[in-house]
């Protein structure tokens, strides 16, 4: 959250505790967490969370509604004065049986707590909507799949990822059940008809904590938004161990030394000690970025092929009946995740 500046993650099937969140909340103090545990066995069923990072979002009129414990609730977030957005985590049954007496719960709390309108509808649906988001191609139980649809024509809600990626494939959970790889996007956010123009950024990433669901992201920036710049440069952690630039550093802080010893009695407004120093943290950036830039470039394309090679083999026509093609998307995955973990540790950050 902090690396990627995710100001709100949905979190399903957590688990949590209250001794486990009072530990979560105590390492991660730049978290503001909200949980509904399962009712019935908080520790091994259930559970959704929202995780709030308090150091680029405003957090002082957040509103918490639990409307199924462990599996909806609604987090209402203040981004100025008078504009206010509400986004619904929710975790389907895992029961297609089970949906449509879900949804017919999780809207009767939405109207016993007067709320009319959800801006974002984040979770695991444990069911696609198309044929297309699961492989093999099957699809759902049509009742689970209408309690669904009926929910989101009740609150506007629409797959505005899908609506811009209308023949694309994604897929956000992966598991093997024999010799055959199961695939799909059980994992959507669905957004207002009336906020569907602000969004942008859909991502998919494969996240560095273990998991069988990928984690989906999306940018949203409301009406009249504030710009936000880049931040600031800040050299990447690993450089400390970089003996070639470790090297760079020595040599020129020798050089330093000898030049601040040399201008002691020579001192003038364009030469002196103070530039000197100037010159040399300049010199140590552009050095920095230049050994950065050969180790993270080259994960950068490392990562880049991978995931043109799977956006490749997910979208081949033969990808829902060929086994060899998903087969070898599984490994690229594999590949990716690892790439992805180790781009975390050396890839330059910016911060504000």
């Amino acid at each position: 959250m902090k690396l990627k500046r995710i100001n709100v993650l949905g979190l399903q099937e957590t688990h949590l505790t209250p001794t486990h969140l009072a530990s979560v909340q105590a390492l991660y103090s730049r978290l503001l967490i909200f949980n509904s545990p399962d009712p019935d066995n908080a520790g091994a069923s259930a559970g959704i969370a929202f995780a709030v990072n308090k150091a680029i979002t405003r957090t002082d009129q957040i509103r918490f509604v639990e409307l199924v414990p462990g599996r909806a609730a609604l987090l209402t977030i203040n981004w100025r004065e008078n504009e206010s957005t509400s986004v619904l985590n929710v975790y389907a049954p895992n029961s297609p049986s089970e949906h449509p007496a879900f949804w017919r719960a999780v809207s009767d709390a939405l109207k016993a707590n007067n709320i009319h309108t959800i801006d974002f509808m984040v979770g695991d649906y444990n069911l696609v909507e198309d044929e297309i988001d699961r492989t093999p191609t099957r699809p759902d139980r049509p009742s689970a799949v209408e309690a669904l649809r009926d929910f989101r024509a009740a609150y506007s809600l629409q797959d505005t990822w899908r609506h811009d990626h209308l023949n694309h494939r994604m897929f956000t959970y992966r598991t093997v059940r024999g010799t055959s790889i199961i695939q799909s996007r059980l994992d959507r956010i669905y957004t207002s008809e009336s906020k569907s123009r602000y969004v942008y950024e859909w991502d998919q990433v494969i996240g560095c904590v273990p998991s069988d669901h990928d984690m989906i992201s999306v940018r949203y920036a409301p009406a009249n938004a504030t710009a936000t710049g880049p931040g600031r440069w800040t050299m990447p952690l690993h450089l400390l161990t970089n003996p070639a630039f470790l090297s760079e550093i020595k040599t020129r802080g020798r050089e330093l030394e000898a030049t601040l010893a040399d201008v002691a009695d020579t001192r003038t407004p364009t030469h002196n000690a103070q530039t000197l120093w100037a010159d040399f943290k300049s010199d140590l950036r552009t050095a920095a970025k230049k050994h950065a830039s050969k180790t993270s470039g080259k994960l950068a394309n490392k990562i880049k092929t991978l995931t043109s090679t799977l956006d490749r083999l997910t979208n081949d026509p033969d990808f829902a009946t060929d086994t060899d093609l998903r087969t070898e998307s599984a490994l690229k995955e594999d590949s990716h995740i690892k790439s992805a973990n180790e781009g975390e540790m050396v890839h330059p950050r910016r911060r504000c």
